[in-house]
């Protein structure tokens, strides 16, 4: 069975808002346009670990290079299963050049997940960048520097907000 075009059915409501490749049109109800990198607009979530096993000290995860130069202003953490023993503390490191596999920390003060908690959006003091610039072709590293003293905690994600 095939539908022609004209057969379906109207679309309910306006678009306010379309997404390129590159940027992003916003359109506000005055239908003034403003435009902004695509780059700035998304966060990017990686799952830094499998949802059952129990978190280890260390490397959890590097992300491919980046396609394009991006700003980072937040980062959030957030579990599965949440810690019992102890909070939970990640550090996010960005690669210090292209393709040089050593890496920096961008942060003064790293996310934390507190016990029984499920996410860093509570947790005090919050992250403090001092490195907001994801160059162009370099990775990302998530090491988990403090760990749950009881092994509960699993199911790591990883979100950079612009």
């Amino acid at each position: 069975m095939s539908i022609r075009i004209n057969e379906l059915p109207p679309k309910a409501g306006k678009v306010t808002s379309t997404t390129k490749l590159a940027t992003e049109d916003i359109n506000d109800e005055t239908n003034k346009t403003r435009m902004m990198p695509a780059s700035d607009v998304v966060p990017y979530t990686y799952a830094a670990s499998d949802e059952e096993s129990p978190l280890s000290l260390g490397i959890l995860y590097t992300t491919e290079a980046s396609s394009v130069t991006r700003n980072i202003n937040d980062v959030i953490i957030s579990l599965t299963h949440a810690p019992t023993g102890s909070t939970i503390q990640l550090d996010v490191l960005k690669e210090t050049g292209v393709n040089t596999n050593t890496f920096g920390t961008i942060l003064l003060i790293q996310p934390t997940i507190m016990v029984n908690e499920y996410t860093s959006e509570t947790a005090l003091p919050v992250p403090i960048l001092i490195d907001n610039i994801w160059q162009k072709g370099r990775r990302m590293r998530f090491d988990l520097i403090v760990n749950d003293s009881n092994f509960i905690a699993s199911g790591i994600k990883v979100t950079l907000k612009a």
